[in-house]
């Protein structure tokens, strides 16, 4: 259990990586974290786009900032708000749980959204249906440098939450 908080607890976003390529079978383990995310009712909401070599600058100059990009895309439904809500969360939670796979696995990752997650051109580009939307864009490589884990510490959480528990008798 302590390597797992250790883990999430030293996981950063790092945008600086070099060119050098990253294994298939690295990406494929990286996608498989994200599919085993919670999602209510077992919708399976999301659909993943990778994207490396040519195909991230057809898609944009920005994306060659990484060798891996992977579009992370919630499904559209006819479920209402609240699945519609529950199935974008459910992509949230994929895309971290990628983020931790890949700093599991040496690599640098960071979550990007930004002005391209709405923009029509890059959904059309993608191939998404009616309804369907970016949630953001996970970028992989390999760390130009290592990134300095943070230390949560009790100001952290006293800060951010806010405790109703039982006193003891």
């Amino acid at each position: 259990m302590t390597a797992l908080l250790d883990l999430i607890g030293s996981r950063r976003s790092v945008g600086g990586v070099n060119a050098q390529p990253i294994a298939r079978g690295d990406v494929e383990l990286i996608v498989r974290a994200g599919l085993a995310a919670p999602n209510h009712n077992s919708t399976r909401p999301w659909r993943f786009i990778v994207l490396a070599g040519s195909a991230r600058g057809a898609l944009s100059h920005r994306l060659e900032r990484a060798p891996v990009v992977i579009a992370c895309v919630v499904r559209g439904s006819d479920g209402g708000p609240v699945q519609a809500r529950e199935d974008r969360d459910a992509v949230a939670a994929a895309i971290q749980n990628m983020l931790l796979a890949a700093h599991a696995l040496g690599l640098a990752s960071i979550w990007r959204t930004g002005e391209m997650v709405d923009d029509p051109a890059v959904a059309s580009t993608l191939g998404l249906g009616d309804g369907d939307r970016i949630v953001g864009f996970v970028y992989l490589g390999h760390p130009l440098v290592p990134a300095n884990p943070r230390i949560i510490t009790g100001d952290d959480l006293s800060e951010a939450v806010e405790w109703r528990w039982p006193t003891s008798p």
